[in-house]
């Protein structure tokens, strides 16, 4: 037989091109699948989370839920929202704050501009007595989301709590952000939060945080 009287199928190179589109179909069905289960994992998940899930018994669950999460953690085209997932559970299980500063650092290793993760670091290195850590977390939020809401009321509430260890430029950063929250509409009626957050502190440091704010506003006096 000659080799024009061979199908074309059966030549060599048209199988090998034949056998590669089946495996990249097979593959695209694969990946296909694997995108539907994570969608129907995340929306069941952002369902739970959206509804007051801490007083209810799914509460219970969330040892399954962060689990879930945890095997697409390191899934091309899905791991950043599942790790953003991961973190989130960590976080509401109250674990330890090794775990959650892993948990966060797992988020930002994928998202480095995660400002939620940031302040997970802060949260978790002021439970590990790790200042330096807390107010890194903090700086970083304030340089990744300087005008979100929820950050920007985060940030105005944590501060004080390291204030001994922060920096001058930290302080006058915060200065910046109260000043900026208490004029703009952003945070309107934020002066009655502060309140609640200055009656938290003892006299001595709601005293001092107050009197060096009145230097920042007015430097001159």
């Amino acid at each position: 037989m000659s080799a024009q009287s061979v199908p074309v199928a059966l030549r060599p190179a048209g199988l090998v091109l034949s056998l590669f589109l089946f495996a990249a179909g097979a593959g695209l069905v694969y990946e296909g699948v694997q995108l539907f289960r994570f969608s129907q994992l995340q929306y069941a998940a952002s369902a739970l989370l959206s509804s007051k899930y801490a007083g209810t018994p799914y509460f219970s669950t969330f040892p399954a839920w962060r689990a879930s999460f945890a095997e697409w953690r390191d899934t091309p085209g899905v791991r950043n929202r599942a790790r953003v997932y991961y973190a989130h559970f960590t976080r509401s299980l109250s674990l330890t704050a090794p775990e959650n500063m892993k948990a966060a650092v797992g988020v930002l290793k994928i998202d480095p501009v995660s400002a939620n993760a940031w302040e997970d670091v802060a949260a978790a290195g002021l439970a590990m007595s790790r200042p330096d850590l807390a107010l890194a977390g903090w700086e970083m939020s304030s340089l990744t989301a300087p005008r979100e809401y929820h950050n920007l009321r985060w940030r105005l509430t944590f501060m004080p709590i390291v204030w001994d260890a922060a920096s001058a430029d930290q302080k006058r950063r915060y200065f910046f952000e109260l000043d900026f929250a208490t004029r703009a509409d952003v945070l309107q009626g934020y002066q009655m939060n502060w309140s609640m957050v200055a009656n938290t502190l003892n006299p001595a440091r709601r005293k001092q945080i107050e009197s060096e704010y009145k230097a920042y506003l007015h430097p001159s006096q």
